[in-house]
């Protein structure tokens, strides 16, 4: 495989099935050899159930927080 350099945001539910399909996701990146190229960003929204909640009620706090991600 290539290197790359790209990197995979997952913003799952924060619900009790939401963190058990991160984690297996995690999983499954690992496998895919790519296991360093992911960010969970739950934390961004953190009061909200899910990202799109985040996006229906805060979308320009949401952007600024990504943006301080994809930065780093």
């Amino acid at each position: 495989r290539k290197p790359s350099s790209k990197v995979l945001f997952l913003a799952l539910d924060k619900d009790k099935a939401g963190k058990a399909a991160t984690g297996r996701l995690i999983e499954k990146l690992a496998e895919g050899e790519i296991d360093n190229h992911y960010i969970v960003v739950s934390e961004l929204y953190r009061e909200f159930k899910d990202a799109n909640e985040c996006l229906i009620n805060d979308k320009e706090r949401f952007k600024r927080m990504l943006n301080r991600l994809v930065s780093l």
